[in-house]
């Protein structure tokens, strides 16, 4: 409830229109808001049980029912240009996580403070950044990541995206959207 409650407020108009609610946007409002309702101990650590059976059962559906709804054969045609951007950004992911694990000292304080996991959560944060929520999951689901690690794995990571979306935001504020050829954006749309 109280999740629902924080998505629902990161849609009022106070956020949507301020000048703080314009740069964070809703999607990080929303994270801000749990994070803090988190932190002061609103929202339970670790999740319920319930929570954690619904979380299971929907990763193991997640990709196969994206993977049956989507046409492969017409991928590349609707797609254009974005897998190529995608295959080198997600190059350049995999690259920066392996130079920065090969950073002794960096990989030395990871695992001293979450031993073997600090090394699994970093592996997992890289396959998220690639592929997704999902792929963090599955990586720590798959290589035996203790919740600790797993949960500050995930603090982490949202504690950078509240630097990173504002910082985008501000970044291209005042730049034109991008915009679709006429004959382009009628393929795209089926």
């Amino acid at each position: 409830a109280t999740l629902a409650t924080v998505a629902t407020l990161s849609q009022h108009p106070i956020v949507t229109t301020s000048l703080v609610g314009k740069l964070l946007g809703p999607p990080v409002t929303a994270m801000f808001a749990a994070f803090v309702l988190g932190s002061i101990g609103i929202l339970p650590p670790g999740g319920s049980p319930a929570t954690k059976a619904l979380q299971l059962i929907s990763l193991q559906l997640a990709t196969p029912l994206l993977l049956l709804g989507a046409e492969l054969r017409g991928c590349k045609e609707k797609c254009g240009p974005l897998l190529g951007a995608f295959g080198i950004a997600s190059l350049g992911t995999i690259l920066g996580s392996w130079i920065a694990l090969s950073i002794p000292w960096l990989r030395n304080s990871l695992t001293r403070s979450l031993g073997v996991d600090g090394m699994v959560v970093a592996v997992a944060l890289m396959a998220k950044n690639v592929g997704g929520g999902v792929n963090y999951v599955a990586v720590c689901t798959t290589l035996g990541a203790s919740p600790n690690a797993i949960a500050a794995g995930l603090c982490v990571d949202n504690l950078f995206a509240l630097v990173y979306f504002p910082l985008v935001s501000a970044l291209s504020n005042g730049l034109p959207d991008a915009t679709l050829n006429s004959d382009k954006s009628d393929q795209l749309v089926d």
